[in-house]
C-alpha cells in the first residue's frame, strides 16, 4: 500500500509528459521551437549570422588547424 503513492506519481508524470509534449512533437507541433528555423530572427541577425558562419569557414581553413578548425598548440 506504501508503493501505492509513488506508482500513481510515475504514472502520472510520464501519461503528462506524453500528452503533453511527445504527443505534440509526434504531430510536428513543438511548443518549444518556432514554426521555422528563422522565424524569430530579424534580418540583421540572420546577416549577422551568416556572415559569421563565412567568417568561421575562413579560419577553418587557414593553414596550420585541423579537420575541426583547432590549432595545434591550443588545448
Amino acid at each position: 500500500m506504501d508503493s501505492l503513492l509513488p506508482i500513481g506519481v510515475a504514472a502520472g508524470s510520464i501519461g503528462l509528459t506524453y500528452i503533453m509534449c511527445i504527443r505534440p512533437m509526434r504531430r510536428g507541433h513543438c511548443a518549444m521551437m518556432p514554426a521555422s528555423e528563422d522565424a524569430c530572427d530579424s534580418p540583421e541577425e540572420v546577416a549577422e549570422i551568416a556572415r559569421l558562419r563565412a567568417e568561421i569557414a575562413a579560419l577553418r581553413q587557414e593553414p596550420g588547424h585541423d579537420s575541426a578548425g583547432r590549432h595545434p598548440t591550443a588545448g
